[in-house]
């Protein structure tokens, strides 16, 4: 009874809030979670993502890896799609599909899995510079701020919830290798910039920009000699190599695709009220103030960054510099949602793919919450006990009464893979071989404007083309391999093979003697000629390779194995 009446109290210990508030951010993420941990599935703006995800298991099923080309995009004749949108989510969304979970059931416990990781990644990232109590509250702020809950239960941005999670790690290590010079952490924060790096494309620059000002200013806060400024690239160039594979061919084949804006970044800066004052809706981000979205930075949030500067004489030395820097990137990313910022957007195409200002929330919301950290431990330290109890526990509840409340869907729903099988492909299904023998009829009213076509392609087909024929008559049969065909034909004249998919200098094309054949784009919809002489013959056509990819490909393999060794051997690279 003794050692039963021990383990109890030592349990009693361990779930008192009070003795470890960190339980206090399993309780939000268990509240945070619950619809997704619920039967069923709901309403996103970003529900197409789901189908994205079932075009990399079919190209990876297909032997695409890395995974390049989606094969069933634009009435099947596919498109270059993973060249140019980020990888990570996908990975472990299609991972959990592999373990058996449905499409829409391992999309939400995909988005739950970056939510857990962001909530422990960003109390780590405090933990560096706070106690423990400040830590758990800046990372409830963080949790509870509106824009985490729009990014997760209004627009299902999984790409930017990875920037959530995995940008408050990149900063832990960074920190950590800054301050110790060991091999692990250098590896572990060259690792983790790697999948930041594959987690969204069109924040990127905003992210490095911020994470390399985080360790320059750790390395002039510690009075660091100007020779140990070079060791914060190390990280960095680690990183970007390992992601090389993803982030050179997205830079250098971009040429390749239309340029066309789906939406016009003009019409969505946020007015300075919205900013300010709660408001909350789940409908889509409109030119003026009468939005139906948050772009709410927080009450709570706003109330900490006041208090930080009416205590910043009190802060400890060694917080002020980061508390400065954490104000300057709110102060920077908060000018940037302003409409007058229009010309810096527009000076820059890559930046005009950001479409809306207000992402730079994103950023706002991990500056005012470290901010808020900061701000909290130094009121702490300024109050008496009971004060201090009281200002902590008055605090959680504004925070949890404010911002709960968003924390829920719009609509739970109960749907089928199938049934966004219907909508977004022409004739794909999850039984048999995944093929129907009918349209979709839902699809023939769709426009699949998220996919952009190639510059090759003028016009969008409005039927299934046969998928590989001869021109202007002759013979072919043919068998797919992957993502490839051999074909065997006969002309009777000199003519061209056509073959049903988007042309892209990847395809790689061979007769039977292992000799390069030339390939072609062909009609408006940008698909495959390989011209041939009279006779007949065999062609094999692969999806393979550029040179760029090829390049990059052995760039990310060389990081990797970088990485791995400072992983697995850093004391035998210290000796």
């Amino acid at each position: 009874m003794d050692r039963l009446s021990r383990a109890c109290q030592l349990l009693a210990q361990k779930v008192n809030i009070f003795k470890n508030p960190a339980i206090l951010i399993w309780i939000f993420l268990l509240v945070i979670l619950f619809p997704i941990l619920r039967p069923g599935f709901f309403s996103v703006h970003d529900e197409t993502h789901i189908v994205d995800v079932y075009e990399m298991i079919r190209s990876l099923q297909l032997g695409g890896f890395p995974p390049r080309f989606a094969p069933d995009f634009n009435f099947n004749i596919g498109h270059p799609y993973f060249n140019f949108y980020y990888h990570l989510p996908f990975y472990i969304t299609a991972k959990l599909n592999f373990l058996g979970f449905s499409l829409t059931d391992s999309f939400k416990y995909m988005m739950g899995i970056a939510v857990i990781v962001a909530a422990w990644g960003f109390y780590f990232f405090l933990r560096n510079h706070v106690s423990k109590l400040a830590a758990v509250v800046g990372t409830s702020i963080f949790l509870l701020s509106p824009y985490f809950a729009v990014d997760l239960y209004v627009r299902g941005a999984f790409g930017e919830l990875f920037i959530f999670a995995l940008m408050p790690w990149c900063a832990f290590f960074i920190k950590k290798y800054l301050d110790n010079k060991r091999f692990l952490f250098l590896g572990m924060a060259g690792f983790l910039i790697g999948l930041l790096s594959i987690s969204h494309n069109v924040l990127l620059p905003f992210a490095y920009l911020i994470l390399f000002g985080y360790g320059l200013t750790n390395l002039i806060a510690n009075k660091k000699k100007p020779k140990e400024f070079i060791k914060l690239f190390l990280p960095f160039v680690l990183g970007i190599c390992l992601a090389a594979y993803y982030l050179l061919p997205a830079f250098f084949e971009i040429k390749y695709i239309s340029s066309y804006e789906q939406f016009n970044i003009v019409d969505h800066f946020p007015f300075i009220k919205q900013l300010l004052i709660p408001h909350w809706g789940y409908s889509v981000s409109i030119w003026g103030p009468l939005d139906d979205i948050s772009f709410d930075i927080g009450s709570v949030n706003l109330l900490m960054v006041v208090l930080a500067i009416i205590l910043f004489k009190f802060i400890k030395k060694e917080q002020r510099s980061f508390l400065i820097y954490f104000f300057i990137v709110f102060g920077i990313t908060l000018i940037l949602t302003n409409n007058r910022t229009l010309p810096f957007w527009e000076s820059i195409n890559f930046l005009r793919l950001v479409q809306f200002p207000w992402r730079m929330l994103l950023f706002i919301t991990i500056a005012t919450s470290f901010i808020s950290a900061i701000a909290f431990e130094t009121a702490l330290n300024k109050l008496s006990k009971r004060s201090g109890l009281i200002f902590s526990i008055a605090l959680v509840v504004l925070l949890t009464a404010l911002n709960i409340w968003h924390y829920h869907p719009s609509e739970s729903k109960e749907v089928t893979d199938e049934e966004y099988l219907e909508r977004y492909f022409a004739n794909r299904t999850v039984e048999g071989n995944g093929v129907r023998n009918e349209l979709s009829h839902e699809y023939l009213n769709f426009t699949e404007d998220f996919v952009p076509p190639t510059i090759w392609q003028s016009d969008r087909p409005d039927r299934i083309l046969e998928p590989v024929s001869v021109t202007p008559s002759g013979i072919v049969q043919y068998n797919e391999k992957g993502l490839g065909y051999e074909i065997n034909y006969q002309a009777t004249e000199s003519g061209e093979i056509i073959v049903s998919k988007a042309f892209f200098p990847s395809w790689k094309a061979k007769n039977s003697e292992g000799a390069d054949l030339e390939i072609l784009p062909y009609s408006e919809y940008g698909i495959i000629a390989i011209p041939v002489k009279a006779g007949s013959g065999t062609i094999h056509l692969k999806y393979g390779n550029t040179q760029i990819e090829n390049t990059a490909n052995i760039i990310s393999a060389i990081s990797a194995l970088v990485i791995l060794v400072l992983l697995v051997y850093p004391k035998g690279l210290k000796k």
